[in-house]
């Protein structure tokens, strides 16, 4: 269902964002597409309660825009309970077990629009949690993984599928990842955790990643 289409000032030309809605279980969620016809399309997975990681945030925006320059569709969308979508989020410390159901549907979104078989899930901040999770359980619906500055906890959940780990330069990355053979960790020069500064370099470089072969 589109409840909205508008254009998208992306510093390199307009975008048509189509302001949409998926249907997860009980709840439904705010989402905006961007068309595409490469593959794999992206699901951008917004944080859950560290900030900067929201589904309108720059880093979000970002990472939409650019890979769709580079021939990809994407969708972002809210958890439930964040912006204008329906329930409650988990409060810190709680179980993320709910937010499957969001994944679950919003990824089958993303597939029935593009007519795919998988999608790249692009993870900001703890948004990297639950990403993992759906990940390991639907290994078939997910080409690779991107995770942009997830906390520690994270490493130890990547599993089989090509999985990569962006952390601002300025920033100490997390013991976990160290000397860690199952991602390939990158810097993004100059940036800070807010990724106000090298931010097109961070969306390019993910957008590098889908042309990537397999």
């Amino acid at each position: 269902m589109v409840d909205d289409i508008y254009n998208a000032e992306s510093g390199r030309g307009q975008l048509m964002e189509r302001s949409t809605i998926v249907q997860a279980g009980s709840n439904t969620l705010e989402a905006i597409y961007l068309r595409g016809s490469a593959t794999p399309p992206v699901l951008v997975v917004p944080g859950i309660h560290i900030s900067g990681g929201n589904m309108e945030g720059s880093v979000s925006n970002e990472i939409a825009y650019t890979t769709s320059y580079n021939g990809h569709a994407s969708l972002r969308f809210a958890w439930h309970g964040q912006g204008a979508s329906e329930g409650e989020l988990p409060k810190e410390g709680e179980s993320l077990e709910s937010l499957q159901v969001d994944l679950e549907h919003s990824v089958q979104h993303l597939l029935d629009c593009e007519d795919s078989q998988s999608v790249a899930l692009v993870a900001l901040r703890d948004g990297a949690l639950p990403a993992l999770s759906y990940a390991a359980a639907n290994p078939e619906k997910v080409a690779l993984v991107a995770l942009i500055d997830p906390p520690e906890e994270a490493a130890e959940q990547i599993g089989e599928q090509p999985t990569f780990v962006f952390f601002p330069g300025e920033e100490v990355i997390p013991r976990a990842f160290h000397d860690f053979d199952k991602c390939s960790v990158v810097r993004i020069p100059k940036a800070d955790r807010a990724f106000r500064r090298n931010l097109s370099l961070l969306g390019q470089s993910v957008a590098n990643l889908l042309s990537r072969p397999r």
